[in-house]
């Protein structure tokens, strides 16, 4: 009889448990340029893997806007974390060795946030996390729905989406409004945005600018310190010259009243 035993096979892992067993593994600010006025955000990467997979998030929530010298911190749903929005995420498959990308109709962005190129910064994230650690997998495409290009601003929007990081499309009507996107390799993607519109605020940079915002409160600081110590002297020099002034008043009136008093005497 043969006492040898085969080794179990792992159970499939679902994405969204993988997702939820996901780490925070950086942090770091970005300045979101774009239309109005600058935005501060915190971007946050998350990170979980198996044997059989791995997945990557990336999420951006809004901390602060900018306006000349005048700061303003921002408040409700786009200063907070979510999972709806202001995310892309990316699963890759070992045993199929395949990638998919998330959210599956592209991200989506709250009104504080718009016209910040957010969505074309999240979607890159993934794609260089993807080609830089698994170049020869497969893409998983998506579909296209036509409800997603209701117009043709919509529609060339949505589409340049998915060619601007090289995607190739299969299209199921004329019009080019529904379709699938896909690719054959991660390593064929591009995984490009507008440095411009969205920056990461450099280390190094930050930490001249807190010196040098540290260096002038200090001399602020010295200045009203000087500013205290003059006015005080001059409190107590005034006080002093009120007291010299009510001694001199006090004896003229005593000179005077004693002349009076001389003269009536007389």
């Amino acid at each position: 009889m043969n006492s040898s035993a085969s080794t179990p096979t792992s159970a499939p892992i679902r994405a969204s448990a993988l997702a939820s067993q996901a780490e925070v593994q950086s942090e770091s600010i970005l300045i979101l340029a774009g239309s109005g006025d600058p935005i501060y955000a915190v971007e946050r990467k998350l990170q979980a893997r198996t044997e059989q997979a791995d997945y990557f998030k990336v999420q951006i929530r809004a901390h602060a806007s900018a306006r000349g010298s005048e700061w303003t911190l921002l408040q409700g749903e786009a200063a907070e974390w979510h999972n709806g929005y202001h995310s892309a995420e990316v699963w890759v498959d070992h045993a199929s060795s395949s990638i998919s990308f998330g959210p599956e109709y592209g991200v989506q962005v709250l009104e504080t946030l718009a016209g910040k190129g957010l969505p074309a910064y999240l979607f890159a994230q993934t794609i260089v996390w993807a080609k830089a650690r698994y170049p020869d997998y497969s893409i998983k495409g998506g579909l296209l729905r036509a409800e997603d290009a209701a117009n043709e601003e919509a529609r060339l929007r949505r589409n340049g989406y998915y060619a601007t990081q090289g995607f190739d499309f299969e299209w199921f009507d004329i019009e080019q409004r529904s379709g699938r996107y896909f690719k054959a390799k991660a390593s064929q993607l591009l995984g490009v945005w507008d440095s411009e519109t969205v920056r990461r605020l450099d280390c190094e940079r930050l930490l001249d600018t807190l010196a040098s915002q540290a260096s002038h409160c200090s001399e602020l600081e010295q200045h009203l310190s000087r500013a205290n110590s003059k006015k005080e002297h001059a409190t107590v020099k005034l006080e002093r010259e009120r007291m010299l002034n009510l001694i001199l008043v006090g004896v003229t009136c005593f000179v005077l009243v004693m002349g009076l008093m001389a003269a009536l005497r007389v």
